[in-house]
């Protein structure tokens, strides 16, 4: 660790075994927080509202950037003495008392708010700017957090006292979760594919062969029957929020690519319609597993589940005739 970081650590008193120890000093990341929403969520986001959040609430970063994901390790990737501009352009703020880099920082963020998504269950993590002051300030808060807890203090008072201001933007966890479903269940898992290659297949069981491009030179080669061609056709390429080029908006409708080149654009209820049909039945035992993981992970995702999709996953209703559940008995009890 850089000698600068290594002297803000002592000047605070800070022992990083001892905090760690009793605090989750980990920098989170969206995947770390919801897979799903990372995965399908920043197609949905709203657009950009001032909000006041506690530093408690913002758990980190949008991505790693191949950081470590211990906020003290994190420390020499943005103070360094002997380091660049980047580096070095803070190293001052390092060295005031701690009341002082809390005042600071405060007049600092009503300037400059950072800019943040809203995840799962109140979760924050920030999508551009502000990584120097978030990880000054969010380590003065886990201090103070950790002697809080010790002294059994307010922590919501804690918080309080480190909300900043900042500007956020929401996921839609509906369109998100719907988009999930879609890509996960459809029969042909070919999301993001192309096709490079059509024709008539040698094979007497099947009619039709295909050639799937993907990136760069990543294919897939596929022999469908007549009744599979049809389903293929249907099978989604892309998902994305419908953009008016006249306007330079987002209309709020929802365009589906399907494979062979069809666009679609609904509204959001038809798009959860439409996404009803594609997941019927979905017979993949591991995507049935991935689902019930997350049913049990994710408040959220179990009540979108439950209101939209519990004829498909009807994880509740077998919870309650049954006790248990474990997905092995939902399948036999379908």
């Amino acid at each position: 660790m850089n000698q600068c970081n290594i002297e803000f650590l002592l000047r605070n008193g800070i022992n990083i075994d001892e905090i760690t120890r009793e605090i989750d000093c980990r920098v989170h990341t969206l995947e770390d927080i919801s897979p799903i929403l990372n995965g399908c969520g920043r197609s949905f986001l709203s657009e950009e509202k001032p909000a006041e959040v506690s530093i408690g609430d913002i758990l980190g970063q949008v991505e790693s950037f191949g950081y470590s994901s211990h906020i003290f390790e994190t420390l020499d990737n943005y103070f360094e003495e002997n380091g660049d501009g980047y580096h070095t352009r803070s190293i001052g703020l390092l060295e005031l008392d701690p009341d002082t880099i809390i005042e600071t920082l405060m007049q600092s963020f009503k300037r400059e708010p950072i800019k943040c998504y809203l995840a799962e269950d109140g979760k924050y993590v920030i999508s551009i700017n502000g990584m120097h002051r978030f990880t000054v300030l969010r380590i003065l808060y886990l201090k103070q957090l950790q002697e809080t807890l010790k002294n059994g203090g307010d922590v919501e008072e804690l918080k309080q006292r480190f909300t900043i201001p900042v500007d956020v933007q929401e996921i839609d966890k509906e369109m998100a979760y719907t988009t999930y479903l879609v890509k996960q269940c459809q029969h042909f898992q070919c999301y993001g594919w192309k096709i490079k290659e059509r024709g008539e297949s040698e094979d007497s069981e099947h009619e039709e062969y295909v050639i799937l491009e993907k990136g760069r030179g990543q294919k897939q080669y596929m022999t469908l029957t007549k009744e599979e061609g049809p389903i293929l056709d249907n099978s989604v390429k892309e998902i994305s929020r419908e953009y008016n080029r006249s306007t330079y908006q987002y209309t709020g409708n929802i365009k589906v690519t399907l494979i062979d080149g069809r666009e679609l654009i609904m509204t959001p209820q038809e798009y959860l319609e439409f996404a009803k049909k594609i997941v019927e039945r979905p017979d993949n035992y591991m995507i049935l597993r991935e689902v019930e993981n997350y049913y049990k992970r994710f408040e959220s995702f179990r009540q979108f589940i439950d209101e939209h999709f519990s004829e498909v996953f009807p994880f509740k209703q077998q919870t309650q005739e049954t006790g248990e559940g474990r997905i092995d008995d939902w399948i036999n009890w379908r």
